[in-house]
C-alpha cells in the first residue's frame, strides 16, 4: 500500500487543536485569557526547573521522586497538557523579574529557599556523591524558628521566609529587634526560643533541640522594576529607607546607591547576629548557656519584596538573596552549610564577605 504524506495544513490544524497556546503566534493582540495562560506557563516552567534543582539536594528516594516530577512536568508541556512557555508569545518576564536578575542575580523565590534550607539541614554533605542524613533535624518539632523582623516590613509573617520555615518545623517566634531587624539580646532570645520547644526536644538523644534564626534587611522592587519601591495596596507605594534623598528631600533615582545601602545594612546586622550567637554558643560549653539547645543555625540574606496586588505577572511572592547559612554548636563548633544549600546559585564570594 502506498503511503500518502500528511498535508501541512492538516498538521497545523492538529497542533492548534492540541495546544490552544499556539494562538499566541497570531499577529492579533493577546487577550486577557492568553495573558493569564502565558503567565501561568512561565511559572510552571520555572517550577519544573526548581524541582530539578531541588532533586540534587534531597535524599536518594526523594531525589528520584523529584526528578520524576520534573520529567513528568516537562513531558506534559510537550504534549499540550500544559500551555507552551510564555516566550512563544508576547511577553517573557515581568519588570520585577528583570530587575531582580539585574540587582540580585541568584535570588530565589521564598518557597524554593525554604526547600533548600530544609534539605541542607537534613542532609550533610559527605562528598560530591554522598549525603548523610542528619537525624537531629529528622523530627520537625525539635526545631523552632526565630525571626528578626524589620519594623516596616509589609509582608506578613506567614508569607515571609521565616514563616514558611516555621511551618516546616515547630513554629516561628518574632524576636525583639531594632527598626532594621537588628538583634537586641541574642542570649535572651535563645533562652526564650529554647523554652518554646517541647520538653522531648530539649531532652533529645541527639543532644537537644535546634533553633534557626532568620535575619536580614528587605527592599522592594515595584511592578515597573524600580528598586526601592513596592506596592502595598492598589493606591499606595512604599519607599524603602535605603532610597537616598537629595538636599531638597526628593528621592534620588539611583538604584546602585539603594543597592549599596541595603548591602551595607545586611553586613551590619550579620555581624551583630553572628557575634551574638558565637558568644552564646561557648557559654558553659553549651549553646545558649545550657538552655538545652543542640545547634543554632543562622540564615541571612536580603528579602526582595514584591507587589501583592495587580494582575497576572504584576504580583507574586517575595524572593530571597541568600548570603549566609551557618550552624553553631556546643563549644563553639561551626558548620558552614552554604555550599549545600545555595552554592550553585552563582552568588560571588565577595558578596558574602
Amino acid at each position: 500500500m502506498k503511503a500518502h504524506p500528511i498535508p501541512p495544513l492538516l498538521v497545523l490544524l492538529l497542533l492548534a487543536a492540541l495546544c490552544p497556546a499556539a494562538a499566541a503566534f497570531s499577529p492579533s493582540p493577546p487577550s486577557a485569557s492568553a495573558s493569564a495562560s502565558a503567565s501561568a506557563s512561565a511559572s510552571a516552567s520555572a517550577d519544573i526547573d526548581d524541582r530539578r534543582i531541588e532533586a540534587l539536594l534531597l535524599g536518594p528516594a526523594s531525589r528520584r521522586e523529584a526528578l520524576a516530577a520534573a520529567a513528568t512536568g516537562a513531558a506534559a508541556s510537550l504534549i499540550g497538557l500544559c500551555p507552551l512557555p510564555a516566550s512563544a508569545g508576547y511577553r517573557d518576564e515581568a519588570p520585577f523579574d528583570l530587575a531582580r536578575r539585574r540587582y540580585f542575580p541568584g535570588a530565589l523565590r521564598n518557597n524554593v529557599a525554604v526547600l533548600r534550607t530544609v534539605s541542607a539541614l537534613l542532609w550533610n554533605i559527605v562528598s560530591d556523591t554522598r549525603r548523610r542524613r542528619n537525624l537531629a533535624y529528622a523530627n520537625p518539632r525539635s526545631t523552632v524558628v526565630g525571626y528578626l523582623r524589620a519594623k516596616d516590613e509589609t509582608t506578613t509573617v506567614e508569607d515571609s521566609l521565616a514563616g514558611m520555615l516555621g511551618r516546616e518545623y515547630g513554629g516561628v517566634v518574632v524576636l525583639p529587634s531594632g527598626p532594621r531587624g537588628q538583634p537586641f539580646d541574642l542570649a535572651a532570645d535563645l533562652a526564650n526560643l529554647a523554652a518554646a520547644l517541647p520538653a522531648e526536644a530539649r531532652k533529645s538523644k541527639y543532644g537537644g533541640g535546634n533553633v534557626i534564626i532568620v535575619f536580614g534587611p528587605h527592599v522592594g522592587i515595584s511592578k515597573e522594576g524600580r528598586l526601592g519601591y513596592v506596592e502595598t495596596d492598589r493606591e499606595r507605594v512604599q519607599k524603602s529607607e535605603y532610597v537616598s534623598n537629595d538636599d531638597q528631600g526628593v528621592a534620588r533615582e539611583d538604584p546602585e546607591a539603594v543597592l549599596s545601602n541595603v548591602k551595607r545594612a545586611y553586613r551590619t546586622i550579620r555581624d551583630q547576629v553572628v557575634q551574638g550567637v558565637q558568644a552564646a554558643a561557648v557559654m558553659d560549653g553549651a549553646v545558649g548557656g545550657g538552655t538545652g539547645l543542640r545547634e543554632v543555625t543562622v540564615v541571612g540574606g536580603i528579602t526582595i519584596n514584591r507587589s501583592k496586588v495587580g494582575k497576572d505577572i504584576e504580583k507574586g511572592d517575595d524572593c530571597f538573596y541568600p548570603l549566609l547559612i551557618k550552624s553553631f554548636g556546643a563549644g563553639g563548633t561551626v558548620v558552614d552549610r552554604y555550599e549545600g544549600a545555595f552554592g550553585d546559585m552563582g552568588i560571588p564570594d565577595k558578596e558574602r564577605q
